[in-house]
This record gives structure tokens, sequence and C-alpha cells, in this order.
């Protein structure tokens, strides 16, 4: 590599980073861009297996020549290092409250921009104090919460703003349970059920997180819909409705109060919402909740949680 790669897959073995490489392959060739990119992570072995994997299931030789780089979060210059020879690092090693911050720190140090699918809002709150002014400094940016549901929320917001005349006050999201995308039996991934896990563990600083982002009272209130309620308005009537404290839903925050606060825009209210098909599906929920809660307070109920996770996973 004789120059810099424009983007860097970190984590490229993970759950998450794999299912960059077919869309990233894609997208760097499509439309005559011919950008450079490589992928990332500790095993030299396990990097070329997933390259391997993809070239054959797309019919594609020329991903097996993309460039690979070992780094790894216990190794600072390797992370580092690996900054250095890129324009962009896509972070997919997570949970990122454990591993994240090396990255972000030596994405600002080099001047590289960085962009991750988080959604632990209180590590983005962390990186935000310690290294965005750096950050600024260098000219780059920092972008936390690009995954599917923090765009898939925030994009069609920013479609209704544009698109059609008035302001918009309010917006609520309904969330249907999820349905297996994983291939695993489960709605989850290893990665994200550790990601909540942990972030658990620290509930103190998580609605530390969610006051200090807070914005100012608009008029008309979009107030909360009254919980465990059927609601024939939103078009489906036989679900219950469950507010959910949803990191989307702080992401989305987060974006109204820079506005607000740097070019004196009207924050849009959000509210967020889990629809639920019973009571039984709603005292399952809130008692699988309380139990991570409580469990997730000290290591070894951690530990536990993960154990439990992927002896169910593994058992489909």
């Amino acid at each position: 590599m004789d120059h810099k790669l424009d983007l860097v897959v970190f984590g490229a073995t993970g759950f998450t980073g794999k299912r960059t490489i077919p869309y990233l392959h894609k997208l760097c060739e499509e439309d005559g861009r011919q950008l450079k990119w490589g992928i990332a992570g500790r095993s030299e072995e396990k990097l070329k297996r997933v390259l391997g994997e993809y070239a054959q299931k797309l019919g594609a030789d020329s991903l097996n020549s993309t460039p690979i780089i070992i780094a790894d979060v216990a190794d600072e210059l390797s992370i580092l290092a690996m900054a250095q020879k890129t324009k962009i690092v896509l972070n997919c090693c997570g949970p990122y409250q454990l591993y994240g911050e090396v990255v972000v720190k030596c994405c600002a140090m080099t001047g590289t921009h960085y962009v991750d699918v988080t959604g632990e809002t209180h590590f983005q709150d962390i990186m935000l104090s310690r290294y965005g002014n750096t950050a600024e400094e260098k000219g780059v940016y920092i972008v936390h919460g690009c995954g599917m549901d923090s765009m898939g929320v925030e994009m069609p917001m920013n479609f209704i703003t544009k698109s059609f005349q008035g302001v918009l006050n309010s917006v609520e999201i309904f969330m249907h349970r999820l349905e297996d995308q994983t291939g695993t039996g489960s709605a989850l991934n290893f990665g994200t059920w550790s990601s909540i896990v942990h972030a658990l563990s620290d509930l103190k600083s998580v609605w530390a997180s969610k006051r200090a982002t807070s914005l100012p009272k608009m008029s008309p209130s979009c107030s909360l819909r009254f919980p465990f309620s059927r609601n024939a308005s939103i078009g489906i009537p036989n679900k219950r409705i469950l507010p959910f404290p949803s990191p989307d839903e702080d992401v989305i925050i987060r974006s109204q109060s820079y506005f607000y606060e740097n070019g004196g825009k009207r924050p849009i209210q959000v509210r967020h919402y889990l629809l639920l098909e019973s009571w039984k599906s709603i005292l399952k929920l809130l008692f699988i909740g309380l139990i991570m809660i409580i469990f997730s307070q000290c290591s070894c109920g951690r530990k536990l949680l993960l154990k439990v996770f992927v002896a169910l996973t593994n058992s489909y």
C-alpha cells in the first residue's frame, strides 16, 4: 500500500464487519469510483478467510487482493498505524464502551475520519468530550450511530423536513418486534447483546447523558401515549404500545440539540414506542429487562448473561 486507502473496515470478521464487505465492494467500484479500501482485525487468517468467502459468494476474485491490516485494540500502536494508512476508519468492533475509545483516539490524533454503528449513547458523549476538540482542530469527523436503526429514523425525518412545507413539530416512532435477522434464531447478535449488557451496568451515566441532551419544551407538546394502550390511529390497532428508551431517540435528540444550539433551528420532538402483541409479550419483556438490569450490576452477572445468550443462540 504505497498510498492511503480511502476506507478501512476495522473488525471485518465480526457480525457487522462481515456484512459490510459486499456493499463496500459494490460501492467502491460502481459508477467508476475505483475507491481503495481494505479490512483490518487481529487475525490475518480470519481476514483472508472472510475475503475468500465473499469472493466465492459474489464471484469476485478481486476481493482476495483486498489490502489487509493487522490491528488490535489491545495494541494502541497497531491502531495508530492502521489510522495512518487510511482516510476513513469504519469501526465495527464492539462493544464500543470496552473497545471503541482507542480507535476514536487514534483517528483524532492522525486526522482520520471515524465512523461506527454504536448505539451506546454514554460512550458517544464521552468521546465527544474527550476528542471532539482534537477532531475539530484536525478537520475530521467522528460519526457515531451510523447503523441501520439510527439512520433509518433520522433520514426519513430529514426527508420530511426538506420535502414538505411548514414546520415539523413532532415524530412518533413505532417499532415492531424484530424477527430473526441473524440466521442464529435470535433477533440480536452477540455484539449487540454484549453492548446492551455493559450499557445497563452503568445506568446512572446513561440517564445522565439523556438529561444532558434534553431539549427545551415546545408547543404544541408531543405527549407520551398511554402505556399498554391500543390505538387505531397508528394503523396497527391490534398492538399494544410500550414507551421505549431507544438509543435511536437519543441520536435524534443529539442532532436536534446541535441544530438548535448552533443554528437556532426549532427542535423536533420525538417519541419512541415498541408495539407488542399481548400482555404476555409485555410482561415477558419487562421481566427480561428487570433481570438484565439486576444481573448487569456486577461482573459475574454480566458474564452469566453473556454465557446464557451464547448457549441460547447455539441451541437453535
